[in-house]
């Protein structure tokens, strides 16, 4: 229970071969709040992410293990496939991704989350390093107005385990350990959710150990023998995505944190601020005002090798939306280059609060001064922009593009 699949064990055995062989290991987590330790009471002691690491320290000990946490709290996979090269060491063996509960609950298999989902699992599986790629599936407990047979469909758990079992990845989900615990047929031996949840997203201390004890029980159930055949396996190309033209990323620039403001020019109204904490960090600039305006200068040459679209490259803004105070921002572009404005409106429904990204194509520029500002307008009755980071990156929804980087990188025909 809770372990689904194995998968296609040979990135798993490979890992667990220089575990047996006294081998360093470099291990990521990549995920929301949930791999950063929320709902833990010590998040380096007592989350997932730490019971692993413990465990693998205490089992195969070696000083140069790099064991790396590399979650970013509100944030979905849209975020980390554009972001993953700014996160991700080089050469990782393992690394295990948790996005179930932050992609949301959208039942589409071809919805621009799940997409993004593919080409962050495509382009961790790509690395040269040949990783296992481990999908850690949380249960997202739903609201007490959704009925009960509708408990397992809260969140995308079978999206991502769709896209688990055509990539052939090891899988571990909550929702298999707990669910039948939940509907015992003696109503006295059911489980109720705060056994293991500190609330109706982030697991407490139970739940962060049950997850621990899954992915434990599957790096020790994977056998440390290497197979006749594993180095031609892992150097075959992925074959296609699922969904259509949905290549992973090749080249991105992911401008954040203490980088992000090397490109600010001139402000007025904003302001860099952590609205986190010095372990969780969120930081980005900030304007609570009508007008309140910065301007950002960006190389739009960059990255275009496999962008057929002309003169145009991608530019993602990553920007915080919430369910209060948040307002609307205007992108545009005011010298060196050209684009149509884009508007985001950083206000939504639901009660939680992430990072998200909107793009738009801009010209291609060594020189492009990008003007960001707070519109009067207001959806939410307040008029708060943060923005947490811009991306340069190839178009991939465009089918010229996609099939362009397929056929002159997989040799996939385009007949």
């Amino acid at each position: 229970m809770g372990i689904v699949s194995y998968g296609d064990t040979t990135r798993m055995r490979k890992f667990v071969r220089k575990l047996a062989d006294n081998k360093p290991v470099t291990v990521t987590l990549v995920g929301g709040s949930i791999t950063w330790g929320q709902g833990a009471s010590d998040r380096k002691k007592t989350s997932w992410g730490g019971l692993f690491f413990t465990w693998i320290n205490t089992t195969y000990p070696h000083a140069n293990h790099i064991l790396l946490n590399a979650a970013v709290p509100g944030t979905p996979s849209s975020y980390m496939a554009l972001c993953w090269r700014f996160y991700i060491p080089r050469d990782p063996d393992l690394i295990i991704v948790e996005y179930n509960v932050n992609d949301g609950g959208d039942k589409s298999n071809d919805s621009p989350m799940r997409r993004a989902h593919e080409r962050l699992l495509r382009s961790l599986l790509s690395l040269e390093s040949k990783p296992a790629v481990i999908e850690n599936v949380v249960m997202r407990i739903p609201e007490e107005t959704i009925p009960e047979p509708r408990y397992k469909n809260a969140g995308g758990d079978d999206q991502i385990g769709t896209l688990a079992q055509y990539y052939h990845l090891p899988w571990i989900s909550t929702r298999s350990l707990m669910w039948a615990s939940m509907y015992h047929a003696e109503k006295a031996k059911r489980r109720n959710y705060t056994d293991w949840m500190a609330d109706r997203d982030h697991p407490n201390d139970t739940g962060h150990r049950y997850i621990a004890n899954l992915l434990i029980a599957l790096v020790q159930r994977t056998p440390a023998t290497l197979r006749a055949g594993d180095e031609k396996s892992l150097a075959e190309p992925l074959h296609l995505p699922l969904y259509a033209h949905n290549f992973e990323t090749i080249n991105n620039t992911c401008i954040v944190m203490e980088e992000f403001m090397k490109h600010v020019v001139t402000s007025k109204g904003f302001e860099w601020k952590n609205e986190g904490t010095q372990q969780k960090q969120k930081y980005g600039l900030i304007g609570m005002q009508p007008d309140a305006y910065f301007h950002f200068l960006l190389n739009t040459a960059e990255n275009i090798e496999y962008n057929t679209r002309g003169d145009f490259s991608k530019v993602s803004i990553a920007y915080l939306a919430s369910y209060e105070h948040m307002g609307m921002f205007e992108v545009s572009c005011i010298s060196g280059c050209r684009c149509e404005n884009l508007v985001v409106d950083g206000h939504k429904k639901e009660h939680n609060s992430q990072l998200f990204t909107a793009a738009l194509d801009v010209s291609k520029s060594d020189s492009c001064l990008l003007k960001f500002r707070v519109l009067n307008s207001t959806s939410s009755g307040a008029w708060k922009v943060k923005v947490a980071g811009v991306i340069l990156s190839p178009e991939h929804d465009d089918p010229s593009a996609s099939m362009y980087f397929a056929v002159e990188h997989h040799g996939i025909s385009n007949e």
